[in-house]
């Protein structure tokens, strides 16, 4: 995520230091480091899919009346006014929105109205964002951020980026996929924990830094990959096992030029194992839920795929699929012993 050349960071840093050298009369000294996040951050890349996609509703509430709360009428006026400076339209708007909010707590207005307020915020939010020309970075952004699709995604923070979730490291994120196609719709991604900080909130863009990401509209059931890159350094030995999901599958291939091979694919964690390493008997457990469904095969068969499958989401066939592979992958693992 960094916006220089490694010449240029060698070239500072080498100047700096024979600058110091040179002003105290001392020798100069070879330099040696080791800069792991530089050297190791591009062998590996995370591969994710979009799994759900929660888009703001877009739907005008009609114009309030005058029995209607001040703060919703005066919304309704400010997306009608046009001529007004951006940053005051929006500051006021926000102000109204606040405003309301504050009454639906004490209960001076109702969920119906405050739905209104939020729906003409958007509304005020999109008109503004959409007559450009001479607007604010940092209001373009926030103005983004306020229309951002929410982008659920088959991964964990807290497993494959946690220095997203422990400093803020930027990682560069790209669809996989359209690339043709210039992108229409802005998202903030959102993994598959139950954790408030389970979410991405900064982005490459360009040559700067925003809160969303450019993404494509995509159709029901359209498969849509994204690449995080440059998580080679740390992020596999840090990656935590909160809410149980473990390490993903991985594919090894070795690149040479324009070429490309193949070398393997490595089964993920399943969810056995990853009961094992918190204690749980999954023999037992097999067991008992087996007894319970003695009288449904079908649940029965679904159970013993739940307890084989992948730790993250995955359609019916892949899950059988993953489970035949894991168990022929540790056959053989005790096979070699």
């Amino acid at each position: 995520s960094m916006n220089y050349r490694l010449e240029d960071y060698a070239e500072t840093v080498v100047a700096t230091l024979a600058e110091g050298c040179r002003r105290h009369g001392l020798p100069q000294p070879a330099l040696i480091t080791e800069a792991g996040r530089a050297m190791t951050a591009h062998h590996a890349v995370l591969v994710t899919s979009v799994i759900d996609r929660e888009v703001a509703e877009s739907t005008l509430p009609p114009e309030p009346g005058p029995e209607a709360p001040a703060q919703l009428r005066g919304l309704w006026q400010l997306l009608q006014d046009d001529d007004m400076l951006a940053d005051e339209r929006h500051a006021t708007a926000r102000d109204q929105l606040e405003e309301l909010e504050l009454a639906y707590s004490d209960g001076r207005a109702g969920l119906a109205e405050r739905a209104a307020a939020e729906a003409l915020y958007r509304a005020i939010c999109a008109r503004i964002l959409a007559q450009g020309g001479g607007l604010d970075a940092n209001l373009r952004d926030a103005l983004q951020l306020r229309l951002a699709d929410k982008l659920f995604c088959n991964f964990s923070v807290f497993q494959s980026v946690p220095d997203v979730w422990a400093f803020d490291q930027i990682f560069p994120i790209v669809p996989l996929r359209r690339l043709d196609e210039r992108p229409t719709r802005r998202a903030v991604l959102q993994d598959l924990t139950c954790d408030s900080d389970g979410h991405i909130e900064h982005y490459v863009d360009g040559a700067g830094i925003e809160r969303s990401l450019p993404v494509h509209e995509t159709a029901p059931g359209e498969d849509y990959p994204l690449g995080i890159f440059m998580v080679g350094a740390y992020q596999e030995i840090l990656g935590d096992l909160h809410n149980l999901f473990g390490d993903t599958h991985a594919a090894d291939v070795r690149v040479q030029g324009d070429d490309w091979t193949l070398l393997g694919v490595e089964p993920g964690d399943c969810v056995a194992e990853l009961l094992r390493i918190v204690h749980y008997d999954v023999d037992r457990l097999r067991a008992r839920l087996r007894q319970l469904a003695a009288d449904d095969a079908a649940l029965a068969r679904i159970l013993e795929q739940g307890l084989d499958g992948y730790t993250y989401h995955e359609d019916l066939q892949s899950s059988k699929l993953g489970a035949l592979e894991r168990r022929d992958g540790r056959a053989r693992q005790e096979g070699s012993l």
